[in-house]
C-alpha cells in the first residue's frame, strides 16, 4: 500500500496466502515439590491448576503431586520448568514467600602444618625464645650468604630493582638473618636473647624448574649444647618416636669441630653449630653464639597428635654401667646406636653419665661411661641373660669402635 500510495507502484493482484505455520506445540511439567524446594511454600495442584487458568496456559494433565501445561505460541517466554514456578511466585504473591535469614559460616580446620607451627612457636616461647620476623631480602656478601644445609648448590636469587640496593638478594638461610638480629639486640643492651624464626628460604635448582621455597626453622642461642637439648625438648613436646642423631660436619661459618649435621629417623634434618668469629664480627655479635637450622617438613612430619599408651611392666629392670676409652673423634650417637643394634630389644633405655679427658686417658682420648637399662616385659631376667646381652655390647663397642673397655 505505501508503495502504491508513496512510490508510485501498480498492485497487479491481491495479497497471496502461500502457507501458514504450523503452531509448534511443548509441554511442560511442574510438581508441588519443585514450588517447595524453589520458593519454599507448599502449592497444591489445584491452586497451580487456577493460576495456569487465570494466565491462559492450558492445563493438559493433572496427577496428584503437580500439573502438566502446554505452553501457548503467545508465550515463548516458557521455556523451562523454573519458568513455570515463576508464574506461580508472581500470581501467588512475592510477598507470601518466606525469606529466612539463612547464614552459614564453615570454620576452616587448621592444617596439620598449622598445627604444629602453634605447637612449635608455644613450645619455644616457654624455653625463653623469642620470635623473629626478619627481611626476606638479604645482602649478597657475607659470610653466610652463600650457606645452606640443604640444597648447597642452589643458584642465588636477585631482585631486577631491588627496594634497598644493599639488600637485593632473596636468603638462603635464615640463620644470617637471625645473626643480624642478635647484633642489633646487643647493641641496644639485651645480651642474653634467644631467637627463632619460621619462615621460607629459596633454593631453586640450577635449571629453574621449581621456585625453591622451603620452610625451616631456625634458632639462635648462646651455647650449643643449650641449644641441642632445646631441640631435643621441641621433639619431645611432639612426641616424635624418631631417633636424633648429631654427626660431626664441617663448614666455614662453623668453628672447627663445632658443629653438627642433624638426622632425624634416619632423614636429613638440619645442622647445628657455633658460628665462626668472622661470622659474629660480620653482624656485629660478641660473645659465643650457636646456631641451628632445621627443615621445618620433617619437624610437621614427626609430630605424632594422639599419644600412644604402654602397659607398666610387671617385671624389674636391670642396670649396668660401662665405661670405655675411644677416640675423641667418636660420638656419643655412634656408641648408642651401635650398643642398641648389640643389645637387641632388652635394651630399653642407655644413658650417658660420665665424660673425661685428661693426661690419664691420653691425647686424642676420652673416657666416656653410660648406664644401660635391660627389661622383658615377659619374665623376669637372668643374670646369664643380661651379662650375654652386656658381653655383646662390650664386643660390638671394642671392634666397631676401637673402645677399650675400663674397670
Amino acid at each position: 500500500q505505501l508503495i502504491a500510495e508513496i512510490a508510485g507502484g501498480e498492485v497487479l493482484e491481491s495479497v497471496l496466502e502461500a502457507g501458514a505455520l504450523s503452531p509448534q506445540t511443548r509441554s511442560l511439567n511442574v510438581s508441588s515439590q519443585d514450588i517447595q524446594r524453589f520458593m519454599g511454600v507448599r502449592v497444591s495442584a489445584e491452586s497451580m491448576q487456577a493460576i495456569f487458568g487465570g494466565l491462559d496456559v492450558p492445563v493438559t494433565k493433572t496427577h496428584a503431586d503437580g500439573v502438566e501445561v502446554t505452553v501457548p505460541s503467545f508465550r515463548p517466554d516458557l521455556t523451562r520448568r523454573i519458568d513455570l514456578v515463576e508464574e506461580i511466585a508472581r500470581v501467588h504473591g512475592l510477598d507470601n514467600v518466606p525469606a529466612p535469614l539463612r547464614m552459614v559460616v564453615e570454620i576452616a580446620k587448621p592444617s596439620r602444618r598449622q598445627k604444629v607451627r602453634k605447637l612449635v612457636r608455644l613450645a619455644l616461647q616457654g624455653m625463653g625464645f623469642s620470635e623473629a620476623l626478619t627481611d626476606t631480602f638479604v645482602t649478597a656478601k657475607t659470610a653466610l650468604s652463600e650457606f645452606s644445609p640443604f640444597n648447597a648448590g642452589a643458584v642465588r636469587l636477585e631482585a631486577r630493582n631491588p627496594v634497598n640496593a644493599e639488600t637485593p638478594s632473596l636468603r638462603r638461610n635464615l640463620i644470617g638473618s637471625l645473626l643480624l638480629a642478635m647484633g642489633t639486640n646487643q647493641r641496644q643492651g639485651l645480651d642474653h636473647v634467644r631467637l627463632y624464626e619460621v619462615a621460607n628460604v629459596f633454593l631453586p635448582s640450577g635449571d629453574g624448574s621449581n621456585s625453591g621455597e622451603t620452610e625451616v626453622l631456625s634458632l639462635i642461642g648462646a651455647d650449643y649444647f643449650d641449644l641441642k637439648g632445646a631441640i631435643e625438648s621441641l621433639l619431645q613436646g611432639l612426641r616424635c618416636e624418631q631417633k636424633l642423631e648429631a654427626n660431626p660436619t664441617e663448614h666455614a661459618v662453623f668453628a672447627p669441630g663445632h658443629a653438627a649435621e642433624l638426622k632425624l629417623g634416619g632423614r636429613r634434618f638440619g645442622v647445628i653449630g657455633e658460628a665462626t668469629t668472622k661470622a659474629m664480627a660480620e653482624y656485629g655479635v660478641e660473645g659465643k653464639c650457636a646456631l641451628a637450622e632445621l627443615d621445618f617438613s620433617a619437624v610437621v612430619d614427626a609430630w605424632v597428635p594422639v599419644p600412644t599408651m604402654t602397659e607398666l611392666s610387671r617385671f624389674p629392670t636391670a642396670e649396668r654401667d660401662l665405661a670405655f676409652v675411644l677416640d675423641h673423634a667418636v660420638t656419643w650417637s655412634q656408641i648408642e646406636s651401635t650398643a642398641r643394634e648389640a643389645s637387641g630389644e632388652m635394651l630399653r633405655e642407655i644413658r650417658l653419665f660420665d665424660e673425661f679427658t685428661g693426661k690419664q686417658i691420653g691425647a686424642g682420648k676420652k673416657s666416656l661411661a653410660f648406664r644401660l637399662y635391660f627389661r622383658d616385659d615377659a619374665k623376669t631376667l637372668t643374670s646369664e641373660e643380661i651379662q650375654s646381652r652386656l658381653d655383646a655390647v662390650i664386643k660390638a663397642v671394642t671392634d666397631q669402635l676401637g673402645g677399650q673397655l675400663r674397670g
